[in-house]
């Protein structure tokens, strides 16, 4: 069995994963620099990614939704952007989105 190819039904996403998820979708040059993500690199990011694309659906709690948009803080310190918006792209953020 090619496992590369396996696309399984759905996965149970927690706090640290998602906040490394929104804050790369957002900005992947502040992961490295932001205070949440700083313990993971860019590759960390891209191989996370990498594993989501094998779920068809992702699964979280409303608490971790509330804990994530709080250690987030993606309205707090310099922006994520330019220009100052958030913006998630998902061509960009999910591989075949």
């Amino acid at each position: 069995m090619n496992t590369s190819s396996v696309t399984y039904s759905g996965l149970p996403v927690d706090t640290n994963l998602l906040v490394l998820f929104v804050v790369g979708a957002v900005n992947r040059e502040r992961i490295e620099s932001f205070e949440r993500t700083s313990s993971y690199t860019k590759e960390d990011y891209k191989l996370l990614l990498q594993f989501l694309a094998n779920f068809k659906k992702l699964h979280t709690s409303p608490h971790v939704l509330a804990e994530v948009s709080n250690l987030a803080d993606l309205c707090g310190g310099p922006p994520m952007n330019p220009d100052g918006a958030i913006t998630i792209h998902p061509e960009t953020a999910l591989p075949g989105a």
